[in-house]
């Protein structure tokens, strides 16, 4: 008895290699774009909200600076600190912006399990882009620290927690204005 190939392997590979493209052309949207990268080599993933655009620090470092050279205020359900930006060479800079916020998340284990510490930080990250770009002063670092009340307050009570501290730091934008005039 003879066994016979249906296809050729030369057709087979032919096929599976088109089909290879095709299936990765097609799912070329669901990548990420790409990073500009600042003038000290920093990466910049900024989004733009008007004249500030919002930076996320991610970078150990970053964290530490603003935990030892910043304000702190901590309210009921998150703690903020704020610092003044780094030196240029260090932070992003884009061209058309005028001013970057560095904003950074934080969540200790003392808050839950993974699923709770994330969903503190999309609260968190919701409550920043609700308030920051209106109301935060330009060319400052922030990092919020999520507490266990983080998961139980209203979006509200987050949002006057927020305000409060960026009063009682003097990091809001109007604060800034009065000072300057």
């Amino acid at each position: 008895m003879v066994f016979v190939t249906a296809w050729r392997p030369l057709a087979g590979a032919v096929f599976w290699l088109s089909a290879g493209r095709e299936a990765a052309s097609n799912f070329r949207h669901r990548m990420k774009p790409a990073l500009k990268i600042g003038p000290g080599g920093s990466v910049c993933n900024g989004m733009k909200h008007g004249v500030l655009t919002l930076v996320r620090l991610k970078r150990r470092a970053d964290f530490l600076r603003v935990a030892r050279t910043g304000r702190r205020y901590a309210a009921p359900g998150l703690v903020l600190q704020v610092a003044p930006k780094a030196a240029p060479g260090l932070s992003c800079q884009v061209e058309e912006v005028e001013a970057t916020l560095g904003i950074g998340f934080t969540v200790s284990k003392k808050v839950g399990n993974a699923v709770a510490r994330n969903r503190a930080k999309r609260r968190l990250r919701a409550v920043v882009a609700d308030v920051m770009p209106g109301q935060a002063a330009a060319s400052r670092d922030f990092v919020l620290i999520g507490r266990k009340a983080t998961l139980r307050r209203s979006f509200a009570d987050l949002k006057q927690d927020l305000l409060k501290a960026l009063r009682q730091t003097k990091s809001l934008a109007a604060a800034d204005a009065r000072a300057a005039s």
